[in-house]
């Protein structure tokens, strides 16, 4: 008997070692608590992980992220991510992640250190919003908490679908132009594609981005308030799979 009840736990640890919480677990975020994975893992710096995506979107939308992992000590990943107030999905990522409890954990102990996507959806309302996440590798294993990423919610009025379906793709001078805080930009795209629309000024930085998202073909409006940046020479260039188009405008204060 006691030979039968050896054999179960080794069996058990060893499922463990391989499988990392094969099933998941929620509620260790920082949003939830500060123990994180500390009941079943041991603290180590060498396990981290870092969520990439955009910094701006505007309510209710829903854009992609990805979560990637690094660590040096033996067995799987498993990852627990959290929204403060948005909501999750697995998104592409379905074959890694799946949602529970409102969060998203693995399905099975995750083997490789890829990023992997993930969907956010921002709230209806404008604002602040925070992703969470704690990853560890191995059981018992090591865990670290991962940094977490900010995102800046803007109000719906920032943009605007005029449901007419281009032929080309095309970025329109912004108007006003000159203008004081508020301007508004125009563009198109012919077919559904990932589009990125940032600002930089004239040391080519990025200081905003207004938009970083999938969008189906039509025209836009988008309005950047400029409230918080100084009068000058700015440069706003939109992106669209392997194609960009750079504009110039003026603030003036």
């Amino acid at each position: 008997m006691r030979k039968i009840i050896f054999i179960t736990i080794l069996i058990a640890l060893t499922s463990g070692i391989i499988y990392s919480f094969g099933n998941g677990i929620a509620g260790r975020t920082l949003k939830n608590t500060t123990s994180g994975c500390a009941s079943c893992h041991n603290f180590n710096t060498s396990t981290t992980g870092v969520i990439t995506g955009p910094d701006t979107i505007t309510v209710g939308q829903t854009v992609e992220f990805t979560i990637s992992f690094s660590g040096i000590n033996t067995g799987l990943y498993g990852v627990d991510i959290a929204a403060k107030y948005g909501s999750l999905s697995p998104g592409a990522g379905s074959n890694y992640l799946k949602l529970l409890d409102g969060e998203l954990v693995q399905i099975s102990g995750i083997q490789s250190s890829v990023p992997i996507p993930f969907n956010y959806t921002a709230p209806l309302n404008a604002g602040s919003d925070t992703l969470y996440a704690v990853v560890d590798k191995g059981y018992p294993g090591r865990w670290n908490w991962v940094p977490n990423k900010g995102i800046v919610v803007k109000p719906s009025v920032g943009i605007k679908e005029n449901n007419t379906i281009p032929d080309l793709f095309y970025l329109k001078q912004n108007y006003p132009n000159p203008f004081n805080n508020q301007t508004r930009i125009s563009f198109s795209i012919p077919y559904s594609s990932h589009v990125v629309l940032n600002i930089y000024d004239l040391q080519g930085v990025v200081i905003d981005r207004l938009l970083n998202a999938n969008l189906k073909d039509g025209e836009y409006d988008i309005i950047w308030d400029s409230k918080n940046f100084p009068s000058g020479l700015y440069f706003y260039r939109i992106f669209m799979n392997n194609y960009s188009i750079t504009k110039k405008m003026v603030l003036i204060k």
